[in-house]
C-alpha cells in the first residue's frame, strides 16, 4: 500500500491534534493550588543557663519560664492564586497553638493585607485574596516548646508542610531552616536571620529601649 499526499497530511494532522492536545492539557489542566505552611521556633534561654536567676525574660511583668521565639509563614506556591472564594463557607485560616502562646510580635506580608485576628490559642487569617508567591509571616513569643497545626478551609487546595523530623534533617543538609516541597517550590529561612530576630527581641526584653 502507497500512501499519498493526502493520507500523510492527514495523519501528521492527527499527531500534531494530540500533541496540542496533550500540551495544554498538561500547562492548563493540572494547575492546582498549592499553600505551604512551615513553622520554626528558636529557644531564647536554655532552662540549663549558667546565667538562670540572674537573667529572666517577662513578658509584661510576668517571668517566662522557657521563652520560645516562633516563626510561623503560610505562602502561595502554586501556579494560580488563591482567591478569597476559595475559602469554604468564608471560614478562616486557622494557625492553631494548643498550649497557647504570649503574643504576636511581629506580622510580615508580602504581596497582600490580610486581616489577622488573634485568640488565645489561635492566630486566624480571614479570607483573602493570595495571589501567586505572597506570604504572611508571623514571629510569635511562647512559652515552652510549641506545638503548631493549621486548619485550611481552602477547597481543593493542597497543603504542602512539613514535620520535626523534616526541619531538623534540613538543617543537617543545608545549615539552614527551612523547607524544600518540589526544585522550584522553596521557601527558606535563615538560621541566622531567625537568631537575629530573637536576639533584637530578648534585649528588649532584658534592658528594654534605650535612646
Amino acid at each position: 500500500m502507497t500512501w499519498g499526499q493526502n493520507e500523510w497530511l492527514w495523519l501528521i494532522s492527527i499527531v500534531l491534534a494530540v500533541l496540542i492536545s496533550w500540551f495544554f492539557g498538561w500547562k492548563y489542566g493540572n494547575r492546582k493550588r498549592r499553600l505551604l505552611f512551615i513553622w520554626d521556633a528558636v529557644q531564647l534561654m536554655a532552662e540549663t543557663t549558667r546565667a538562670k536567676g540572674a537573667l529572666e525574660v517577662a513578658y509584661e511583668g510576668t517571668p517566662v519560664r522557657d521563652p520560645y521565639m516562633l516563626q510561623i509563614t503560610v505562602k502561595n506556591i502554586g501556579p494560580v492564586d488563591i482567591t478569597s472564594s476559595d475559602f469554604d463557607d468564608s471560614r478562616a485560616l486557622d494557625i492553631i497553638l494548643p498550649r497557647g502562646y504570649l503574643t504576636v510580635v511581629d506580622i510580615t506580608q508580602a504581596g497582600v493585607s490580610a486581616r489577622v485576628s488573634e485568640s488565645p490559642d489561635r492566630i486566624s487569617i480571614e479570607p483573602v485574596l493570595l495571589r501567586r508567591g505572597t506570604l504572611i509571616s508571623f514571629d510569635v513569643l511562647v512559652d515552652g516548646k510549641p506545638d503548631v497545626q493549621l486548619n485550611s478551609p481552602l477547597i481543593n487546595t493542597e497543603l504542602n508542610n512539613t514535620d520535626a523530623a523534616a526541619r531538623t534533617l534540613a538543617v543537617l543538609d543545608q545549615g539552614l531552616i527551612g523547607v524544600t516541597t518540589r526544585p522550584v517550590e522553596t521557601l527558606v529561612v535563615s538560621m541566622s536571620s531567625v537568631i537575629e530576630r530573637s536576639s533584637v527581641f530578648l534585649s528588649r526584653l532584658l534592658f528594654g529601649s534605650r535612646r
